[in-house]
């Protein structure tokens, strides 16, 4: 299987999920990374929620350990004006390929479909790929629907690797999808002062901001991380916090 190939054939899907301007992933790459994975003998089940197609993929018996190769498909909106290259086709200039999804997350797509290649084969435990369409909204009618598929036909992974983003750096800071419920020690206090509202912005360095879950120091900021400053610096005390 040619890798740059089948990264080609990926980012000519135009995969951009833009719900507020009624903008969502064609369907068609999903037909294809199914054709791809069937075309390898691997047995496959289309998922659908809310239009949002996922595709799950099993190699060998169902039985453990059992390995989630996890990717997505859709991408995020582009100005076609701030391309020197046709987003939509991918150009491979020296060593560097250019084309949306090329970084995130359609090259990760082509490596895990390479990987497959050399799975099908395994002569025990199961690997499970599965591939979504809305993670740049925060994946509802993805990831969360390929987890209760997995879970309703005893197919609970052991492991899960997720294929997103570059150089497969830890994302420990993640938007919609995880829910945390913090408790910690109760401390009465008794304060003199004023009572206000603040209202902290994202501000980022470059415009729009289309994705900052690498949190990359000295250009990703976070309302929440300005406001614990804002806190420490001027000793207030937080009655609420919501947004």
């Amino acid at each position: 299987m040619d890798l740059l190939k089948l990264l080609e054939v990926l980012v000519e899907f135009n995969t951009v999920n833009d719900p507020d301007n009624a903008k969502m992933p064609d369907p068609g790459v999903v037909d294809f990374v199914e054709g791809v994975l069937n075309g390898l003998g691997v047995k496959t089940k289309v998922l659908v929620s809310h239009g949002y197609r996922s595709v799950v993929g099993v190699v060998g018996s169902g039985e453990p350990p059992r390995v989630l190769l996890l990717a997505h498909l859709d991408v995020v909106p582009f100005i076609r004006s701030e391309w020197k290259y046709d987003p939509l086709k991918l150009t491979v200039e020296g060593d560097l390929a250019y084309g949306r999804g090329a970084l995130d997350d359609k090259g990760n797509v082509a490596a895990v479909l390479r990987a497959l290649e050399d799975l099908v084969s395994i002569g025990r435990g199961t690997v499970i790929a599965a591939f979504t369409t809305d993670e740049e909204i925060g994946g509802e009618n993805g990831a969360k629907t390929v987890r209760d598929y997995l879970l309703g036909n005893g197919l609970r992974p052991n492991y899960v690797i997720n294929a997103d983003g570059n150089s497969m750096v830890i994302i420990n800071r993640r938007r919609a999808i995880f829910n945390a419920r913090v408790r910690s020690r109760v401390e009465k206090a008794v304060v003199n002062g004023r009572r206000e509202t603040i209202r902290f912005q994202l501000d980022y360095k470059v415009t729009p901001p289309y994705h900052a879950a690498y949190f990359v120091h000295g250009v990703d900021t976070h309302p929440v991380i300005a406001l614990s400053q804002y806190v420490w610096l001027n000793n207030a005390y937080v009655i609420s916090l919501r947004g």
